[in-house]
């Protein structure tokens, strides 16, 4: 995985903000490791799985929310970067190594058939999924 910069770790707490903010610390620090698991694969940094195109809902430029997102400062995201801070520091991931997840309001068709690894509040998580598939060295 690419070095964490600045500039990912806004966008990384933008995005938790925008899928989770409603949710517990936990589900919160859930939502936080699938970006960070899923440049742990791809080499890619958090801020570029972040900002992938339809990965992340708060993210496209259909939602209600993004121009609110777009805004914010790291100032306003100081509980974000805590959470941010202890995926970094290697803290047990709720999310048992997720690198996709869903609202319970929603299913789509790329989560027919597979096995939830995690349920936290209103999100289910899953991994190895195609394209982030961990393969053991």
């Amino acid at each position: 995985m690419a070095p964490v910069s600045t500039v990912d770790q806004l966008t990384w707490a933008k995005t938790v903000f925008g899928e989770a903010r409603g949710e517990s610390q936990e589900g919160q620090l859930a939502v936080a490791f699938v970006p960070y698991n899923r440049a742990q694969i791809s080499g890619r940094r958090v801020g570029q799985e972040c900002l992938r195109p339809w990965q992340f809902s708060c993210w496209n430029s259909t939602d209600p929310n993004r121009p609110g997102l777009l805004a914010l400062q790291k100032k306003d995201l100081t509980a974000y970067y805590l959470l941010i801070d202890q995926v970094l520091a290697g803290i047990f991931d709720p999310s048992h190594e997720a690198t996709f997840y869903h609202t319970l309001a929603v299913s789509p068709p790329w989560s027919y058939g597979k096995t939830p690894c995690a349920q936290i509040g209103h999100h289910v998580f899953y991994r190895d999924i195609a394209p982030y598939v961990r393969h053991e060295s």
